[in-house]
């Protein structure tokens, strides 16, 4: 269903036409794309703004309608290659799922300021505690300190035993319980990593989409000859504690940025052979122009040198030639198409002008979870013996001075466009505090008003500490670079090219309208040891520096804890309640090892609320005596948090929030009782058609219910 919203146009000169935002009135702003052709002297003007699915569908500035011109897949665009019919869009699994972002922001007070203080008594508020049970439904595993005769905290596998107390620390708790209160709330998504961006290097991808991305930017066919348009090439230099520039180095005499070399030539000179692992060396070198190479069947437009030396001999330009591994390979007749090359940046002329890199790409960099570890760093090689380190980099299309991305190699990972709090599409009024901020508190405005202590192990439990230590199975995982699962996908925009899986309208981190598809939960599972614990002997061997050892509480151990809380009021205490208790056969999840099946709890929470009012009557009777207590049922502060949520939403109509779509997606995550088959929430094995296709996570309840009506 559409929705109207109300902005001012935003146009902004750009190299070569403009570039048109909207600003709405919550405060966000999006792209509108060049399709909608906004004409320039609409800079400034209001409009009304029709979005679907968060995609902007319609634009209406004084009373005149854009659209697009074009659908959001052309046909036959490709080379004029047409779509194969008939062929499915594949499903991935995975042992994860996410609860649907709410759109709407929930709040509890207009301002910072309404948010109530610990320095006075407030009368219509509670303040108590909530003492804990926690029961093992399989076995659990928090990893102990590193203190304990361990040089490393892999090391230890020790359950957290602070003192020698297995325990739960409190903080554990207080991360998964405020993560159901911003689901169960309507609270805005507390992202710690917003400002990050992830990488991709993508010739080979089978989304279409991304793959063109990177070949636009990084190359470019001219009369079917490949050429380096915007490749370019320097040397990093570290200055000061965290500041970093770039030396480029352009030949105005040759006419280019970089050099290539045969990989033989070069193992002659510096005594190493092709199969050896990223590295770059000091060498000279005879420079040329670029030429037209010809490789199999593509034709290549680069500077080949064909002479180097450990020395400066005649004719020679002092520079650093750079490995970037070997890959071996075959063309479709069987010829050899591995790699062959290694790329040559020449040291920057005297007057070559600094460009300095701008802090987020350096924190981008360092955050590249995807980048190997056999590859050149750049950073820490900077922070070794080397004062400056051969890269490449690109930069802004309408700003040469404008570092977007930089890397090890020609072909590097690029940055995507976006920043991932460009994906949370959440509408609210500026300086309006939501119910898990105000319960959990703000860094910089006010402080919490829960606490959560540690829940030790009840003295009935101490049968369920496992004595002798287990390896589980590597841990490993499709991280959120994976756009197609972390991103909400429409099957009905995706089109596919080939039978091998090519595909056309995946929104990934370059997508102006992709958005991030929510709170991400582990589901349970039916387990045992043979399950989870590693028995083939020839992997341990291989792979031995990746695997730990862990000694998990057994299930059907017990905990005991408590939650203290100050003022809160009855809205709150009740999404506090909510987050606690859940459904009967709802459980939460903790510790490590979740995508295995550890870590599922029941939580059973019983609640004591003081009457501070008469604390407060008898203070001169001495502070040894216990407070005053209230007893009132847990479920009447759930039912008014529950109305409360409903009455924002317009869901009034519904008996209670759990039937509400977005609420019983995490109803099913949750179940403990009615989980999918394990087969069914595996990791994807590399070699898997599906995780190679780029296959398309079902919601929860269309994994459950195979597309049935969620009841």
């Amino acid at each position: 269903m559409a929705k109207t919203e109300k902005g001012k146009i935003n146009i902004k000169p750009a190299k070569k036409e403009f570039s048109v935002t909207v600003s709405f009135n919550d405060g966000k702003s999006m792209p509108i794309e060049k399709s909608f052709k906004i004409p320039e002297n609409a800079n400034g003007k209001e409009a009304e703004v029709e979005r679907e699915r968060g995609v902007i569908s319609k634009v209406v500035i004084d009373g005149k309608t854009y659209e697009k011109e074009t659908p959001h897949i052309q046909p036959n665009t490709r080379k004029n290659e047409p779509y194969v019919n008939n062929v499915s869009i594949p499903e991935a699994i995975a042992p994860y799922n996410f609860i649907p972002l709410n759109e709407k922001i929930v709040s509890i007070y207009s301002n910072k300021d309404e948010v109530p203080t610990f320095d006075k008594f407030h009368k219509d508020l509670f303040t108590g505690y909530i003492d804990i049970n926690i029961e093992a439904k399989t076995p659990i595993y928090i990893r102990d300190t590193a203190e304990n005769n361990a040089k490393d905290n892999k090391e230890n596998s020790d359950f957290f035993s602070p003192a020698g107390r297995n325990r739960i620390p409190g903080s554990s708790i207080r991360g998964l319980i405020r993560n159901i209160v911003e689901i169960a709330s309507y609270s805005k998504l507390n992202f710690i990593d917003g400002n990050r961006k992830f990488h991709f290097r993508s010739f080979m991808d089978k989304s279409l989409n991304l793959k063109d991305a990177y070949v636009d930017y990084m190359l470019k066919s001219n009369n079917n000859v490949i050429e380096y348009p915007k490749l370019k090439a320097g040397y990093i230099v570290k200055k000061g504690h965290n500041k970093y520039i770039i030396i480029p180095s352009f030949s105005k005499k040759n006419n280019c940025w970089f050099y290539r070399v045969e990989q033989k030539i070069v193992n002659g000179v510096i005594d190493n052979n092709i199969n050896i692992k990223q590295s770059f060396y000091k060498i000279f070198f005879k420079p040329v122009e670029s030429t037209i190479n010809t490789h199999h069947d593509v034709k290549i437009k680069y500077a080949k040198v064909t002479q180097i030396s450990k020395n400066n001999d005649n004719g020679f330009i002092e520079g650093y030639v750079i490995r970037s591994g070997y890959v071996s390979g075959e063309h479709k007749d069987k010829t050899p198409a591995g790699k062959h090359l290694d790329w040559i940046i020449a040291k920057p002329q005297d007057n070559a002008k600094e460009i300095p890199v701008a802090r987020n790409v350096i924190e981008n960099y360092k955050n590249d979870i995807n980048r190997s570890a056999d590859s050149i760093d750049l950073l820490k090689s900077l922070n070794g013996k080397s004062k400056e380190v051969p890269c490449f980099y690109v930069t802004d299309n309408n700003n040469n001075e404008n570092i977007i991305s930089i890397g090890h190699t020609g072909m590097f990972r690029l940055a995507y466009k976006h920043e991932l709090n460009y994906f949370v599409k959440q509408k609210y009024e500026s300086n309006t505090i939501d119910i898990a901020m105000a319960i959990f508190g703000n860094e910089s405005d006010f402080a919490s008003r829960v606490f959560f202590e540690d829940a030790y192990l009840n003295d009935n439990s101490k049968d369920k500490i496992q004595n002798n230590p287990v390896t589980p199975k590597i841990l490993s995982e499709p991280k959120p670079t994976s756009f197609q699962l972390y991103l909400n996908q429409y099957k009905e925009n995706i089109r596919t090219k080939s039978i091998k899986g090519d595909m056309e309208g995946l929104r990934d981190y370059n997508s102006a309208d992709a958005e991030i598809r929510g709170y991400k939960l582990y589901w349970h599972k039916n387990i045992n040891a043979q399950e989870y614990v590693e028995t083939d002997s020839i992997a341990l061997n291989k792979h031995s520096s990746q695997y730990t050892k862990i000694k998990p509480i057994k299930t059907g151990a017990e905990f005991s804890g408590r939650i203290r809380f100050e003022n809160l009021s009855e809205v709150e205490l009740g999404a506090l309640l909510f987050s606690l208790k859940l459904k009967e056969n709802l459980c939460h999840k903790i510790g490590m090892g979740k995508p295995l099946g550890l870590g599922s709890i029941k939580i059973t929470p019983s609640l004591t609320v003081f009457n501070i009012e008469k604390r407060y009557s008898e203070l001169f009777d001495g502070w040894d005596t216990e407070p005053s207590k209230e007893n009132i049922s847990i479920d009447d502060y759930i039912n008014s948090f529950d109305k409360y949520i409903r009455e924002k939403i317009d869901a009034k109509d519904k008996k209670s929030l759990w039937d509400v779509d977005r609420i019983k997606e995490l109803e099913i995550m949750s179940d403990f009782e009615n989980k999918p088959r394990n087969d069914e929430t595996e990791y994807m094995a590399i070699k898997e058609d599906k995780n190679k296709k780029r296959g398309i996570l079902p919601k929860p309840s269309e994994l459950i219910f195979k597309g049935e009506k969620i009841q």
